[in-house]
């Protein structure tokens, strides 16, 4: 398109230097190369400059082509100066007007001929394909047609000039400048040259600079003559004033704006990799050692997605065992997280001691002040019902659990009915062993073998989900609510806590287990084995919580029957049988397991233990409105309905009142009651006096040690050492405060004893008057005395009756009230003593608390109404009671467990949980703990941060390459120093220039790149064969995700281009007159 136009004004092209000036700096001095040279060109001529070396003649040659600029004067191009032409002006001229020819031909050698010449095409914007055809014409022209595919280093001197000639020519330029085209060459190529180079000069403008005059003067239209940067000749000068105003009209035409050369950023690849290819070991190296922080940061980056992708799996498999549970009642202890975390104190003190911090107190304050917050679940359920086709695709099932106990008994050997519940069985032994019950560890831990299996979706049936992580091996799943199966583990065994609950294991046979893991004594561990027929021929009765409870229709209350066994024995036979029609095993496949029981049933046997609940006789009279505040069991009401507490005065004449007012066996049993607990000082004073003569660790454990001779004392040992000092002291406290009050509560039984042994003064009386009666006067009595002391004092009876004899009344009637009243204490032990009644009992010691009530201070009597005067409401509360009876709802679930399709669902289902809690109020809002987030989260945090870590570190040997790159780059532009002069002579601009070498660092990083990302999938071979080994985990497996691998190409492209951004810019500023200078 420029050629077209250009020709149009070919004819008007001027070309004129005015008082052309140019100096150059050489150490301290200036060097004038050019002083005030001016000359007009014609359009077609075919001009010589000759002169000594050093005369100018190549500078005035670079200043009309546009490499140099020169210091002052001007030079009018076409009648326009140049005075004000800018880089891309001068970039523009070079690439459309001028084409030079040097004398060492300055061919590109890793490019084709071919491609040398379509160069100076590529900056102008020509397509592909005319480019191609212009390139092959000019290399037609000058008889090169059948070596365009050679490499420059493949040809002859003349061949080459040729390839410059052609270079030259293609882009149609006005003026062609030849810097010594024959130096070089022999004297039949140089002839053959300046030939080409006459013809070319007809129509268009050219200007030779030689030191052959013979050939200037042979082949030249001009000749002009230079010394020391002056024209000393000129044999055909030429005056442009005459077409002055044709110039004019020329510059008017060529007001359109030329297009300004560019190089495309794939010509400046195409350049770079071609340059590249001829130094492929250095680029290769280059570009591996660009790699490693590629290669180290790809493996960290696969391990980590592995792991996370392992992480991720398991999270999803193990949905089903962690569900996202809601409870009734979620306890928030953020706080005592939040005071483990920060137990130090904010005080600031000098570092020159130790001080004390009131951890303790912020640890047991979170824990007292953790908050109990009750979850509204029978509002969230409507929501989950209303939004069940919503949730549909994100929900695999959901779970409602309710507080519902399954009671099933056995036959024992006796034939009676036994509970074969397991922490029944706990707490009774540990009550057997003066613990009171089972610790609370136990009765939260998972020692229930009942599991509710997994309902469908549709609540009916059981889930897909349970089909798939088991396998029946025998029978089949249950189809009805009195239908369960048996759940063995992967090696088809069970607990002996299942056998126990199957009856196949007494408590005799429990109690031998756990007194020999308490003694530390071996078990016989052999495995006992039961057939499947056998199992499934086992048959348990269920029993509901509310059949304990019997109304006596005498007092209108419940009564508990459990401890009556011939009516439990009528009552178990009577429910509802329940039978193993399967065994399943978990599958194979399965990486976990939704059931934690042994013992499966379906939610049909919840629905029917939860139905018949509500329908039971005790269950209507507790709910009844009228017994809202009325316990069904004791008849007491739940809340105290008059006066909250009687004044400090009352209580002593409220307690002699009670007394007074109490029946004789209730009376007895206070009494008793009162004698037989110890005061509190005196117990004090007895157990600070223990233990004061234990005063060490040592001590106290060798007593400890003393009381538990029949434990093992290594496990004993063991159990001490896990105690702090304040625990120990705390147990022993305890034990000889136990110990105090048993053998303090045995010395007043036999107080009791006594008192229930001695006649009352009302029968006293009675027995002495018998025996009186028996005496009827003086003489009988003197007789009776004398006897007794004949047999006590081996004295006469003449001589005890002489002496009875003498006394007088006063005297004698004490020896015999005395011997009276001995004889009928006697007789009342021997005869009427074996046959006193409990009511007699009772009566002897109901007149021993009023005699002792009346010995007593009002305050001690005020003491006796706080601790002994039954209370005036009921120990418990409706909910407890309902809670007892086992009573349920099916629209209050006292838990929710929503089982997600994946972990993706599980957030969408977090977020419209947090969604819900926005519309409702702040009461019903839901709280819940994401165990599995919890866990995991934990885990990838570690993971994450390990992996910047290491990221860090080699980032370190990204930017020590980056560094390298850069420095081979900087290498590589002084390389093709040349290469920068020749792309400069043919119009490339500073720009492009930068383009090529940041093209070449874009190689290397993609190169780098793509090194490092193929080296990684390799070594992720090995390395993920050398994962499995140590860790037995086939599905952790490192894997580079695509788009890491893409953004890490990325990277090291911008790497190693911003590593090349330096030496770019030096290539740019290049000077392209030095520049082709250089070899």
């Amino acid at each position: 398109m420029y050629r077209n136009r250009f020709k149009e004004t070919r004819r008007f092209f001027v070309l004129t230097l005015k008082n052309i000036v140019k100096t150059y700096a050489a150490g301290g001095t200036t060097v004038t190369a050019l002083s005030g040279v001016s000359m007009d060109f014609r359009k077609n001529e075919f001009v010589s400059i000759l002169g000594p070396s050093g005369c100018g003649k190549t500078t005035l040659l670079n200043i009309i082509g546009g490499l140099d600029r020169y210091d002052s004067g001007d030079l009018v191009i076409g009648g326009r100066s140049t005075r004000a032409f800018r880089d891309a002006d001068w970039d523009t001229y070079r690439n459309h007007s001028i084409g030079f020819v040097f004398q060492s031909y300055n061919l590109i050698p890793h490019q084709s001929v071919l491609a040398n010449v379509e160069l100076a095409l590529t900056l102008s914007g020509v397509s592909k394909s005319e480019r191609r055809a212009r390139a092959k014409k000019a290399l037609e022209q000058v008889g090169l047609a059948d070596q365009m595919r050679k490499k420059p280093s493949q040809m002859s001197g003349g061949q080459m000039q040729r390839v410059a000639i052609a270079r030259a020519l293609v882009n149609e330029p006005e003026i062609l400048l030849a810097d010594e085209p024959t130096g070089a060459l022999d004297t039949t190529t140089s002839v053959q040259i300046m030939d080409l180079l006459k013809e070319i000069a007809k129509d268009r403008l050219v200007i030779m600079v030689t030191h052959n005059p013979e050939l200037a003067e042979q082949y030249s239209t001009r000749i002009i003559r230079m010394l020391d940067g002056k024209v000393t000749s000129d044999s055909a000068p030429f005056d442009s004033t005459a077409e002055q105003a044709p110039a004019k009209s020329a510059q008017t035409k060529k007001q359109k704006k030329l297009r300004r050369p560019s190089m495309s950023f794939f010509t400046a690849l195409s350049l770079s990799f071609k340059n590249l290819l001829t130094k492929k070991g250095r680029t290769f190296m280059t570009a591996f050692a660009g790699s490693i922080g590629i290669i180290g940061i790809a493996l960290i980056l696969s391990l980590s997605n592995g792991i996370q992708n392992y992480i991720d799996r398991v999270q999803e498999d193990t949905l089903s065992t962690y569900p996202i549970s809601l409870q009734a009642s979620e306890v928030d202890m953020s706080g005592l997280l939040t005071s483990l975390s920060n137990t130090g104190s904010q005080t600031k003190h000098e570092l020159d001691a130790v001080y004390s911090s009131s951890a303790l107190y912020e640890m047991m304050n979170a824990m007292i002040s953790a908050d109990t917050r009750e979850n509204n679940l029978t509002a969230f359920k409507v929501w989950l019902e209303e939004n069940a086709e919503e949730l549909d695709d994100l929900v695999g099932a959901i779970e409602y659990s309710y507080n519902v106990g399954i009671k099933t008994y056995a036959k024992n050997e006796n034939g009676d009915y036994y509970l074969t519940d397991v922490m029944r069985l706990f707490d009774e032994m540990y009550a057997s062993a003066g613990f009171g019950g089972a610790p609370t560890m136990m009765t939260t831990s998972p020692l229930t073998v009942w599991d509710e299996l997994l309902p469908a979706k549709d609540g009916k049936g059981i889930h897909p989900l349970i089909d798939t992580q088991y396998d029946v091996i025998y029978g089949t799943m249950p189809q009805n609510f009195d239908e369960i199966v048996l759940i063995v583990n992967k090696n088809n065994e069970v607990t002996d806590l299942t056998l126990y609950s199957l009856g196949l294991k007494s408590d005799e046979d429990m109690a031998k287990i756990l007194s020999a893991a308490v003694l530390g004594e071996p078990i016989d561990a052999t495995s006992e084995r039961y057939s499947y027929e056998d199992l499934c021929n086992i048959r348990l009765k269920l029993i509901l919580p509310t059949d304990y409870f019997k109304k006596n229709t005498e007092t209108g209350l419940f009564e508990d029957i459990r401890e009556d066994q011939k009516t439990m024995n009528v009552i178990a036979s009577g429910g509802i049988e329940l039978k193993i029609v399967g065994i399943i095993r978990p599958s194979d496949e399965a990486t976990s397991a939704t059931l934690t029981g042994s013992i499966g049933y379906t939610k049909a046997l919840t629905e029917y233990i939860i139905e018949g609940i509500s329908n039971s006789e005790v269950i209507r009279a507790q709910k009844a409105p009228e017994n809202e505040n009325y316990d069904v069991l004791s008849g007491l009401p739940f809340v105290l309905t008059g006066e909250l507490d009687l004044p400090e005065e009352e209580k002593p004449l409220a307690f002699l009142d009670y007394v007074t007012n109490a029946d004789n066996a209730t009376k007895a049993a206070l009494y008793e009651a009162i004698l037989t607990t110890p005061p509190t000082e005196y117990l004090k004073g007895i157990v600070d006096s223990y233990m004061a003569q234990f005063p060490t660790r040592e001590a106290q454990e060798a007593l400890i040690a003393e009381s538990f001779a029949g434990v093992d004392s290594e496990l004993l040992a063991t159990y001490l050492e896990s105690m702090s000092d304040e625990e120990l002291e705390t147990a022993l406290r305890q034990s000889i405060e136990s110990r105090v009050t048993t053998e303090y509560a045995e010395t007043i039984e036999k107080q009791i004893t006594a008192i229930c042994e001695t006649p009352s003064e009302q029968e006293l009386m009675a027995l002495k008057a018998q025996v009186l009666s028996m005496l009827p006067n003086k003489t009988a009595q003197i007789g009776f005395i004398a006897k007794i002391y004949t047999e006590r004092t081996a004295l006469p009876a003449e001589t005890v009756a002489a002496y009875l004899a003498s006394l007088d009344e006063t005297a004698f009637l004490p020896i015999l009230d005395g011997l009276v009243t001995e004889q009928a204490t006697q007789a009342y032990r021997q005869y009427i003593l074996p046959t006193i009644t409990e009511e007699q009992r009772n009566e002897k010691l109901a007149a021993a608390l009023e005699a002792y009530c009346q010995t007593l201070s009002p305050e001690a009597l005020a003491a006796l109404y706080d601790d002994y005067m039954p209370s005036t409401v009921s120990s418990s509360t409706l909910s407890d009671n309902l809670a007892l009876f086992g009573d349920a709802d099916l629209a209050s679930p006292s838990a929710i467990n929503i089982y997600p399709i994946d972990f993706h669902s599980k957030e969408i289902l977090a977020d419209k949980i947090t969604a819900y809690n926005k519309t409702v109020a702040e009461e019903d809002q839901i709280t819940y703990t994401d165990y599995v987030a919890i866990m995991m989260s934990s885990i990838s945090t570690i993971i994450d941060v390990i992996s910047y870590v290491l990221i860090a570190f080699v980032a370190i040997s990204l930017v020590v390459s980056s560094i390298m790159i850069g420095i081979i780059t900087y290498i590589s532009v002084l390389e093709r120093t040349k290469e920068i002069g020749i792309l400069r002579a043919i119009g490339a601009s500073k720009r492009d220039i930068s383009r090529v070498f940041n093209a070449e660092t874009f190689i290397v990083g993609l190169t780098a790149g793509a090194i490092g990302i193929g080296a990684t999938l390799l070594l992720c071979l090995p390395i993920n064969a050398i994962v499995h080994a140590l860790s037995g985990i086939e599905n952790i497996r490192a894997e580079l995700p695509p788009v890491a691998a893409l953004i890490l190409v990325l990277i090291s492209i911008l790497l190693t281009i911003v590593a090349g951004l330096i030496p770019s810019r030096v290539a740019a500023k290049k000077d392209p007159v030095v520049s082709l200078r250089s070899e």
